[in-house]
């Protein structure tokens, strides 16, 4: 999946990584408006919001991409939980059309 990924602090963190180690195609940017202007040049799977940027400015940024891009799953990393890589998974062999594990 290629996922984008809002981060102030530039460090990549270990979501990241574990989402590259998972064959995942990982851009960061540092902040909202880079990302609003990425999101209209291209199409991204999923946006990751880091816990940096606050919850005012995330919801904001969340409407924005929306309107950009009303198919794309975002995600605050606060709210990160150990299965999120595998939905990606599961998310990716819906977009290829694979039939999906029971």
């Amino acid at each position: 999946m290629k996922i984008l990924y809002v981060n102030p602090r530039h460090d990549p963190g270990p979501a990241t990584e574990f989402l590259k180690q998972g064959g995942h195609q990982v851009t960061s940017v540092a902040g909202t408006t880079e990302a609003l202007d990425m999101i209209g040049n291209q199409r991204y799977s999923a946006v990751l919001i880091a816990e940096g940027i606050e919850d005012s400015a995330a919801f904001e940024f969340i409407s924005k991409v929306h309107r950009q891009q009303p198919e794309v799953l975002v995600f605050q990393l606060s709210v990160w939980r150990s299965d999120l890589a595998e939905t990606f998974k599961l998310l990716e062999l819906m977009e290829k059309g694979d039939d999906l594990p029971q």
